[in-house]
């Protein structure tokens, strides 16, 4: 079976407040930066194949603390980033309504088919994101890849392993830095560990003790 590790990146500015990233980038936080340094340390024990990040900033700039603890090299994949948000993306939340009132009513009526005025629909979104992970998966068939990207592109994976559908809310938290992991054999995928972020209650009890 090939195992994949599915993390989110970091905390990022934009995170903190409320803005649509989509493919637009946002530096990580000071705690974003210490989140990366977490779970890298959380990998480093395993012995991992491939290493695979989203080529947006904020999924690099988590993915390189884990390339060096992992010692693996690390490839990027345009397939991994997240969902286009479109005309939404670098507003805050709060004022999209506003600023776009016909098409974030559209959006929050939750028709996956609905396309985000210059961005993509969810289902456009999983389409790509699915295809990038089935081309992963059989280029490295039985192996054990880690992929850093994002909690929409985490979350679409889930969905369609699961069965779930794209119009339903999300029923699970994709949190920053979480620990997701998944097996393929075939035609067969397994969700085996979802949202875990263990490794950040242990370092910041480390820092406590």
């Amino acid at each position: 079976m090939t195992r994949i590790i599915m993390i989110r990146h970091g905390e990022t500015e934009w995170n903190n407040l409320g803005i649509y990233q989509g493919q637009l980038n946002s530096n990580l936080t000071e705690n974003g930066l210490n989140q990366a340094s977490a779970i890298a340390q959380r990998l480093q024990d395993f012995n991992f194949d491939y290493l695979y990040s989203s080529d947006l900033g904020r999924a690099q700039e988590t993915a390189i603390p884990v390339s060096k603890a992992c010692n693996l090299p690390l490839h990027l994949n345009t397939g991994l980033r997240e969902r286009h948000y479109g005309d939404f993306q670098g507003l805050e939340k709060s004022r999209v309504a506003d600023i776009h009132p016909k098409a974030y009513t559209s959006h929050q009526a939750n028709d996956p088919h609905y396309v985000i005025p210059n961005g993509e629909s969810m289902v456009q979104f999983q389409k790509r994101v699915w295809t990038c992970m089935v081309n992963l998966a059989e280029k490295h068939e039985g192996k054990s890849i880690i992929i850093v990207t994002h909690g929409g592109t985490i979350a679409v994976i889930i969905y369609k392993i699961l069965n779930l559908d794209l119009s339903t809310k999300r029923p699970f938290s994709t949190l920053n830095t979480s620990y997701n992991e998944i097996y393929q054999s075939g035609d067969r995928w397994i969700l085996k560990v979802l949202g875990d972020t263990s490794h950040l209650f242990y370092n910041a009890l480390e820092d406590i003790v």
